[in-house]
């Protein structure tokens, strides 16, 4: 449990912690939209550059140090959006500064870190969250429906991949030290989809992956087999372009999706059984805009976090055996 904010108060004040280029592009403008959200500083290792931020973001307070935002008393909660690899310092310190904590997927680089920062937030009764936008489509309330329905039979098989080019070599991703490559960037969206849809957690893994120049995993594949005799199949690649697809096969059909991780386009939702195709074109959402007012609902005790830091753990958790699989070459029981 984590101490509230109460509901009279009008706004959440919010501190952005590192300027990092997936805050500009995505999370930046979802928080400037959501009503009750209040940006009021930034914070980057360069004084400059947090100040160049302020200006043309028009936030009013700018720190050269992640230290200096973090004894700001005025801030609520922060937004952090640093390389992998820093999530686990950064959130563990902004939870024993008292600031609520909305994190950029994956929330670490182990499960041994998700679980530490899990710790941290109930020993300091604040709130911390993984940025799992893609929760919040609603094209996955209509998955839901179905599967609840029965509409394809009990889960057989599930494929799920995400990947496109990539090529920025000065980014973070090429460096195995900062928490690089295609799994932890990638890889954790079809971790957590699988997961979610299965409502349950894979029992052995195998995996290949191929790595690039720089020693990251570039392209990785994975088989995670479940009870039940659900099977599931996760490809994931900065290094061929636009394969995101998910289907979801049972005994009596499947559901397909050409959309599973997105915030923007439409996408296109069926259902195919024996009988009959259903399509659903479903229009673009903000997601982190979504993400970011259930965030602020949960602080004021009104709405239940989709995505609680334990499951972070749980997903790390596959994210670690699937590693451990293809560097051994060989199954892993989780």
């Amino acid at each position: 449990m984590f101490d509230s904010i109460s509901d009279t108060k009008k706004s959440i004040r919010w501190g952005i912690v590192g300027c990092s280029r997936v805050f500009r592009r995505r999370w930046g403008p979802a928080l400037q939209n959501v009503k009750g959200a209040d940006i009021v500083a930034v914070a980057s290792r360069s004084r400059e550059k947090a100040h160049t931020w302020a200006a043309d973001l028009q936030i009013p307070k700018d720190y050269g140090s992640y230290e200096e935002l973090l004894n700001d008393k005025e801030i609520d909660a922060v937004f952090i959006g640093l390389p992998n690899s820093l999530h686990c310092e950064w959130v563990i310190r902004s939870l024993e500064a008292g600031k609520h904590v909305l994190c950029d997927k994956p929330l670490g680089i182990s499960a041994d870190q998700a679980r530490r920062m899990s710790d941290a937030a109930e020993k300091n009764q604040r709130l911390l969250m993984e940025g799992f936008m893609y929760r919040y489509h609603t094209q996955y309330e209509k998955i839901r429906q179905w599967l609840n329905e029965r509409r394809i039979g009990p889960i057989k098989m599930i494929r799920i991949g995400f990947s496109f080019l990539y090529d920025d070599p000065g980014n973070f991703r090429y460096d195995p030290a900062l928490g690089g490559g295609a799994l932890l960037d990638l890889g954790c969206y079809c971790v957590n989809i699988v997961r979610f849809i299965t409502n349950s957690e894979p029992r052995f893994v195998s995996a290949r992956t191929v790595k690039n120049d720089t020693g990251v995993d570039w392209t990785t594949t994975a088989i995670l087999q479940f009870d039940q005799e659900v099977m599931a199949i996760l490809d994931c690649s900065f290094g061929y372009e636009g394969d995101r697809f998910l289907h979801v096969a049972g005994a009596k059909g499947m559901i397909v999706s050409d959309g599973p991780v997105v915030s923007g386009p439409e996408v296109t939702l069926k259902l195919k059984t024996l009988d009959q195709t259903i399509t659903e074109t479903i229009p673009p959402q903000d997601l982190y805009a979504k993400l970011i007012e259930n965030f602020q609902q949960r602080l004021m005790q009104k709405k239940i976090v989709p995505t609680p830091a334990r499951d972070a753990v749980a997903n790390m958790k596959t994210l670690d055996a699937i590693r451990q699989a293809a560097e051994s070459a060989r199954q892993i029981e989780i």
